[in-house]
This record gives structure tokens, sequence and C-alpha cells, in this order.
């Protein structure tokens, strides 16, 4: 039986659907691939209205999972169907719509079909009631931004020390309009239970030495309100390609789209934060 036959069968024993649905695998070779963020391969099913049934693949040539739940969510992908992903990948997955069915083995067809036919199970686990659980493990964070940072051309170093709390990261970098230096305090999350106390911290530490602060989580509603709440700008990792350095013309000093303190001539081009 070909594969597309067998899913139409599977999905006139018990479904119509009237929306489209996303469905992807994480394969290697024919099989589920034994991990999320290592996995280099999706495939792709789309199953429309009328049980209308398409194919693609996606190769994936960054690491970790940060790029992979990028791929997906820009993607549109409704379900993902995998064997092992750690929590916050799957709850960050979640939070974008994407629902999880975890612990799949054998071949990435049978997996399909299993799915289809409502033998597996979706984890939901995921509860939105706070904004700590959305979030990546702190030192993937940090990699994740010094990747970005430094291919727009930043300069960054670490804080270390225990007085630097909750900053992560300085990135500096020469102003195109007046020369001088350009100071922006970086806070990738995770260092306290409490979100909300750690972005009125990390507003009071920095609102004199820096010229812009930053901080890295997950986009959420509640999370962009507290950020310009502080005026601090949010970045989102889910989001954001940190390998797309082409900056709009809005946007002098990417990836900062904010005010930026005391270089009022970019601050003309950019955008409010």
């Amino acid at each position: 039986m070909n594969t597309e036959k067998h899913i139409k069968d599977e999905l006139n024993s018990d479904m119509n659907l009237s929306e489209e649905i996303k469905i992807a695998i994480t394969c290697f070779g024919d099989e589920v691939a034994p991990c999320f963020s290592a996995t280099r391969l999706f495939r792709i099913w789309k199953i429309g209205p009328r049980n209308k049934i398409t194919f693609s693949e996606l190769n994936v040539d960054e690491t970790g999972g940060l790029a992979r739940i990028r791929l997906l969510k820009n993607s549109g992908i409704n379900v993902l169907i995998c064997n092992g992903i750690e929590g916050q990948e799957r709850q960050l997955l979640q939070a974008s719509g994407c629902h999880v069915v975890e612990n799949a083995t054998g071949s990435a067809n049978d997996s399909l079909y299993e799915y289809l036919a409502g033998k597996m199970q979706i984890k939901s686990s995921y509860n939105n009631n706070g904004d700590i659980q959305l979030q990546p493990h702190n030192s993937d964070l940090v990699d994740w931004t010094v990747n970005l940072f430094t291919n727009h051309g930043w300069s960054l170093d670490r804080a270390n020390e225990s007085d630097s709390y909750p900053i992560d990261l300085n990135a500096t970098i020469q102003c195109p309009v007046c020369g001088k230096n350009v100071r922006v305090a970086i806070c990738c999350g995770a260092h306290s239970y409490r979100v909300e106390s750690e972005i009125q911290e990390f507003s009071h530490v920095t609102s004199r030495e820096y010229n812009a602060r930053v901080f890295v989580h997950n986009s959420t509603s509640n999370m962009i309100k507290k950020c310009q709440d502080y005026e601090v700008e949010l970045l989102d990792p889910t989001s954001t390609d940190p390998n797309a350095v082409h900056p709009t013309k809005k946007e002098q000093l990417p990836p900062l789209k904010g005010r930026i303190k005391n270089h009022d001539k970019i601050n003309i081009d950019q955008v409010e934060n």
C-alpha cells in the first residue's frame, strides 16, 4: 500500500479535516531520528480539506534546538512527531501552537499512520500560567546571542563578576554616525524564578552605563508588556535568525530595533521600542 493511500485510509476511518494540518517528523534516513535537537531532516505531510495530501522535506544545517524550533514555527507546523526532545524545547514548540508527540520509534511512515489512527498521544504537560517554563537553557541562549551579535559586527565579552547580575553579556560597536562606542547590556534570562523581578533588576543595574538593554526571551504578550514598562528591548530567539545579517532601513545597528540612548541621529531611523 502506498503512503498517500494509507494516509487517506487512516483519515477516512475517523477523521474529516475541515482545515489544513501540517505534520513534521524528525528523520534519520527512513527512521524517526533519536534526538530533536540533532536531527538534520524533517519530513512534512500537509493534509488539507477533502484529504488532499502533499509531501515535502526540510533540511537543517544549523546546530541546536532553537534553529529547529524557529524552522518549524516559520513553516507553520501543527504537529511534531519525534523520539527524544528536551522539556524546554517541547514547551517552546507548544507555546507557538505546535503539538508534540514524542517517544516515537521505527519508521517515519509507521509513526505517521499510528498518529493518524489515534494510537499516539500528544504530550500535554505544558502550562501557560507563567513565562519561566517557556525559556531554553541559559547557556544555549548565551551562545545563540553571541552568534547573533557577532554576525552583525559587535564585540562581546561575558559578565562573570557577581556584582554584574543579571547581566550575561556586554556588547560594543562603533556608532556609524558619530564614531563613539555604543554599549549594550544583554540578559539571557532564566536567572530567577520571577521573570518580572529579573527584568526590573536588569533595568535598574543598567540604567546609567549603557546605551541600550536587551532581554533575550521567548516573546509572549506578558513579556512584551514587561519589557516595554522597563524600557528594555525584547529579543525572541525563536523568531530571529542569527545568520540573517541584512539590516532593514530602520536598523542602523542590527539586531537592535529600539531607541539608543545618547545617539539621537541613529534614533531618527530606529523604530520605537
